[in-house]
């Protein structure tokens, strides 16, 4: 069951729970799901810019923690700020994003509610996915595997 399923996502974030303030090499996410914060290791590459990646990265994390793999071999892009509660907030340059997604085959593209006047007009090879949450973002890669439910997902319009 799903609830099983973020049990266990839950027990591994555990494992990597973090101190109160982590160096600045290493970058925290909290996946709402999990109820937990993760510590991931490494030094954030500069060329990636800023924070409008932050949406991305926390739902790469989170699919790699959950048991049903959430992405499941799709191409999945997208952009977003997240903070700590997992709330995504606007971000600049969504039409050269969206260009990125499509050169790169993306299936999905995440964009931030708060975005979608941005595009309006705008046609895509990706799914346009408006998502004011990760939450909102976990839960449309969910309904997207299922064609009885992709039709719920909700677009910029």
């Amino acid at each position: 069951s799903r609830e099983a399923q973020l049990a266990k996502a839950r027990s591994r974030a555990a494992d990597l729970a973090h101190p109160r303030q982590a160096p600045a090499e290493h970058l925290l996410v909290q996946a709402p799901q999990c109820r937990q914060r993760l510590l991931v290791r490494g030094r954030r590459d500069p060329a990636l810019g800023g924070p409008s990646n932050g949406l991305i990265l926390a739902l790469g994390v989170y699919d790699r923690l959950a048991p049903d793999h959430v992405v499941n071999g799709r191409v999945v892009s997208g952009t977003g700020i997240i903070d700590g509660a997992g709330n995504v907030a606007a971000v600049g340059g969504i039409r050269e994003k969206l260009v990125g997604a499509e050169r790169a085959r993306a299936e999905v593209f995440f964009v931030p509610s708060a975005n979608c006047g941005d595009l309006v007009g705008v046609t895509s090879t990706a799914r346009i996915v408006s998502v004011s949450t990760l939450d909102d973002a976990i839960e449309a890669l969910d309904a997207l595997a299922d064609p009885a439910t992709e039709g719920l997902v909700k677009g910029c319009s």
